[in-house]
């Protein structure tokens, strides 16, 4: 008899089956060797040395949050990637934010204009570590200085574009 997630999957629909079966898949490929894992951390290391490097220049670093344009809601990512409905596995989409969170680094996502079609576009901004106070601060005002409003409910309401 199944047990644990193998027993919750008989009672998953199958967009819930289909993303813990890319799971279990994941999973398992997050298996490393002791010496695979210390290359790791000496990469983390290193881009830790060079971040504190240009960050003791300044008090906040401002990068887009992802390199791609709004997606329509209900979407699992942008159109034209390899995933099932064809949109972008979010390792892809998401690698502007990653190494943030790896360093432990405050960050927050705040909409800096809008695309043609009237869809937020974010600016990711990151601060020193510890310096959560000073990144909340400067979204403050980016949010202030930039009042972009809602987008029309009609994009909103936009259904996942066909594939």
């Amino acid at each position: 008899m199944p047990t644990g997630h193998h027993a919750l999957r008989r009672h998953a629909g199958p967009y819930r089956r289909s993303r813990a079966d890319a799971g279990t898949v994941g999973a398992a490929c997050l298996v490393q060797t002791p010496a695979e894992l210390a290359h790791a951390e000496a990469r983390r290391a290193a881009l830790w040395g060079q971040l504190t490097e240009m960050l003791s220049q300044y008090d906040l670093l401002l990068t887009p949050t992802v390199p791609v344009v709004p997606f329509a809601a209900g979407a699992m990512g942008p159109a034209g990637g390899s995933e099932p409905g064809g949109s972008s596995a979010p390792q892809a989409w998401l690698a502007t934010c990653n190494w943030v969170s790896l360093l432990g680094l405050p960050a927050a996502t705040v909409p800096a204009g809008l695309d043609d079609d009237r869809m937020p576009i974010g600016l990711q901004i990151i601060g020193l570590r510890f310096g959560d106070a000073t990144v909340l601060g400067a979204a403050r005002l980016m949010q202030e200085a930039l009042p972009i409003g809602h987008p029309p409910a009609a994009v909103v309401a936009r259904p996942p574009a066909a594939v």
